[in-house]
Parts: C-alpha cells; sequence; structure tokens
C-alpha cells in the first residue's frame, strides 16, 4: 500500500472516530439533560402531589449506568482515565512509546472481555424484566460492550498516533 493510500485510510479513521466521539458527546450531553427532567419530574410529583411515579427512578437509574459505562470508553480518547505521567516521562522517547504502546495493549485486551462479557451478560439477563419499568434488564448491560467496543475504537486510535508521531499521542 502507498502512502498516499494508507494516508487516506487512516485519514478516515481519524474521521470516523471524530465522528463516534461527537455522537457520544450529543448523547451524553441528551442524556444528562433528560436525567435532570426526570428527577426534577420525580421530585415535583412526590413532594408537590404525593404521587411519586415508579417508573422515574428506574429510568433515571439505567440511564446513569450508560452514562457511567459509556462515558468510560468516551474517556479514552480524551485521556480522562488514571495515568501515571510522572514515571513515564522520565522514560527515553522509545521507552516511552513502548511503554504507552504496552498500556493500550493491556486496555485492549481489557475492553475485550468488556465487549464478550458484555454479551454473556446481555443473553442471560435479557428475559428478565425491570419491575416498574417492564425494561429487559439486558439493557442495563447492554453499555458494557458499547463501551467496550468503542474503547477499542480509541485505543487503535491512539496506538496509530503514537506510530504516526512517534511520540505521547494524548494531548489533543
Amino acid at each position: 500500500m502507498g502512502y498516499e493510500a494508507k494516508s487516506s485510510v487512516l485519514g478516515i479513521f481519524h474521521r470516523s472516530c471524530s465522528l463516534i466521539y461527537r455522537a457520544f458527546s450529543i448523547f451524553v450531553i441528551v442524556s444528562l439533560v433528560l436525567l435532570t427532567c426526570l428527577i426534577f419530574y420525580q421530585v415535583i410529583m412526590r413532594d408537590l402531589f404525593n404521587a411519586p411515579p415508579t417508573w422515574t427512578e428506574e429510568l433515571a437509574l439505567v440511564i446513569m449506568v450508560y452514562l457511567a459505562i459509556v462515558g468510560g470508553g468516551w474517556g479514552i480518547r480524551d485521556n480522562i482515565h488514571i495515568y501515571v505521567e510522572l514515571a513515564v516521562s522520565k522514560l527515553p522517547r522509545k521507552a516511552r512509546m513502548i511503554t504507552e504502546l504496552l498500556a493500550l495493549s493491556i486496555t485492549l485486551v481489557f475492553l475485550a472481555c468488556m465487549v464478550y462479557y458484555g454479551i454473556d451478560l446481555f443473553q442471560l439477563t435479557y428475559h428478565q424484566t425491570l419491575p416498574a419499568t417492564k425494561m429487559s434488564v439486558a439493557y442495563t448491560y447492554l453499555p458494557v460492550s458499547l463501551a467496550g467496543v468503542v474503547g477499542i475504537i480509541f485505543c487503535i486510535e491512539k496506538m496509530v498516533e503514537i506510530a504516526e508521531k512517534g511520540e505521547k499521542a494524548w494531548t489533543r
């Protein structure tokens, strides 16, 4: 594969990652607004009308699960996860690259396990339902696999950036 073809494939990959990132950003914003509205509605119904709806708490919990788990996959691209910068920054450039690639490889293995076991949990709990909403319990486990897939994509993007630039790819 020539340099131009390789460059255009990487460009498409980076643009795709940016599109996924933007979609997740919108998802997080919409989820936070929806969560806020649900909780506000529940408080108003409980305190002013003494008639709290049972479904709002359950739905808010599901939204919170999605935010927490999907946000973890989303956070890989922004480098918001714990990272021992002090030790790595003291290493020579090549050792830094190797260390960062090793850390990303370990993260990839973990994320692959998230995808695999998330699918397993989804299948195991598909026929169980939440009491108030009658929604399948499986949908509370769906974000585990979703975050794993997105995390894998963003980890690969980081690895490609390190290989391309020969330096830390975390900074945007």
